[in-house]
C-alpha cells in the first residue's frame, strides 16, 4: 500500500511537468470541391475529361513540447480515388496510404517526411517508401528508390485505353 501511495504522490507532483497528449482531428478531404480540383488537373494533364470520386480522410495528430510549442505533426492519410475517363467509362481505382510527418529537428529546421505509398506525390510522381524534404527551403534530402511512375504512366495511359 505505501508503494501505491508513493506512486500516486509522484504522479500528482509530476503532473504539471508532463506534456499534454496530442491533439487529434480527422478531416474529410474527399469533398466535391477537391474532386473538381483533382479532375481539372488530371484532365488538363492527360488531354481528356476525367471525373473523380474521392473517399479520403486525414487524421491529424499534433504533439507539443512541455512549454506548448510545436514538436511534431503526424498526418495519417487514407485515399481511395476512382478516376474515370468521361468519354469511354474506363475507370482506375487508386489507393494511397501512409503517414506524413512534420517536425522541428535539433537545429531548428522544419522537416517533412512522406512515407508509404504515394500514388501521385511530389512533382506528379508516385512512389513507395520515404520522401524527406527540408520544409524551410523545399530541398529534397532523399527520394524513395522505388518509384511507381508519373501521371502519364499511372493515370493517362490506363484511362486512355
Amino acid at each position: 500500500m505505501p508503494l501505491a501511495i508513493g506512486a500516486l504522490l509522484a504522479l500528482t507532483l509530476a503532473g504539471p511537468a508532463l506534456a499534454a497528449g496530442p491533439t487529434r482531428e480527422i478531416f474529410d478531404i474527399g469533398t466535391p470541391e477537391i474532386e473538381v480540383q483533382i479532375a481539372d488537373h488530371l484532365s488538363a494533364t492527360c488531354g481528356f475529361d476525367i471525373s473523380v470520386d474521392a473517399e479520403a480522410t486525414v487524421a491529424v495528430k499534433v504533439f507539443s513540447n512541455n512549454d506548448g510549442t510545436f514538436r511534431r505533426e503526424i498526418d495519417t492519410t487514407q485515399l481511395k480515388w476512382t478516376l474515370t475517363n468521361a468519354a469511354t467509362g474506363v475507370s482506375l481505382r487508386i489507393h494511397g496510404v501512409g503517414p506524413d510527418i512534420t517536425w522541428i529537428n535539433h537545429d531548428g529546421v522544419t522537416m517533412f517526411a512522406s512515407m508509404g505509398r504515394a500514388y501521385l506525390a511530389h512533382d506528379g510522381s508516385g512512389f513507395i517508401g520515404r520522401l524527406l524534404i527540408n520544409a524551410d527551403t523545399g530541398e529534397i534530402l532523399s527520394f524513395p528508390r522505388h518509384q511507381t511512375g508519373d501521371i502519364e504512366q499511372l493515370v493517362c495511359l490506363p484511362l486512355a485505353s
